[in-house]
């Protein structure tokens, strides 16, 4: 009886769908991945705050907002334990696979199988296999999916918090600075990090009470 065909090509896909799935990177969030949240969060200069004039054009460290911003960190924390999960599913599915094509290549180099017996066990191991692919490839699409809807909120409520913070001060922009960035060099007494990010969190736990 001749040992199964296909087996070996399946397990090596089926061992890269885990490799794969334990090493990508989240793309939408991994430059968010640069604040280390261990980082102090700055401290309000008031004196330096009403010092910036009417019409200033004004600057956060976009890092240290991230680091600090509660909503950020506990969304971040969240989609990261969803990852984790997705990825313990996809791992213990993939143990049980080789656990199958173990038995199954046993069973075929046993002689024990008939040629229509072994071809049944051939195309259930190709469709176990293909499953394993659609769950990794649907899992991916729901997490990233859902990184994206999570930026662009992010995105949304940064713009919008930030709008109404310099209309209340009189600021006729506020920039975004972050290292590596376009942004050379920065004036320090026209940074607001410290004072968005307290406004932005007493935001947060508004919302919460309600």
């Amino acid at each position: 009886m001749k040992p199964l065909r296909y087996t070996a090509a399946i397990i090596m896909a089926a061992l890269a769908l885990l490799a794969t799935a334990c090493t990508e990177p989240a793309s939408e969030t991994k430059s968010a991945d640069k604040p280390a949240a261990s980082a102090p969060a700055p401290v309000i200069d008031k004196a330096a705050l009403d010092a910036i004039p009417k019409g200033a054009t004004v600057w956060v460290n976009t890092d240290s907002l991230l680091a600090h911003y509660d909503w950020y960190k506990n969304t971040k924390a969240t989609l990261q334990a969803k990852g984790s999960k997705a990825e313990g599913e996809l791992e213990g599915r993939m143990r049980r696979f080789e656990t199958e094509y173990r038995s199954a290549s046993e069973k075929a180099q046993s002689g024990a199988l008939t040629q229509s017996q072994m071809q049944e066990l051939q195309a259930s191991m190709a469709q176990k296999q293909q499953a394993l692919q659609a769950y990794k490839e649907e899992q991916g699409r729901k997490l990233m999916e859902e990184e994206k809807r999570l930026s662009e909120q992010l995105t949304k409520t940064l713009r919008t918090y930030l709008r109404k913070f310099a209309e209340e001060r009189g600021y006729a922009y506020v920039m975004g600075y972050s290292e590596p960035g376009p942004v050379m060099y920065a004036d320090p007494k026209l940074e607001v990090t410290a004072a968005a990010i307290e406004g932005l969190n007493q935001e947060e736990a508004e919302k919460a009470d309600k």
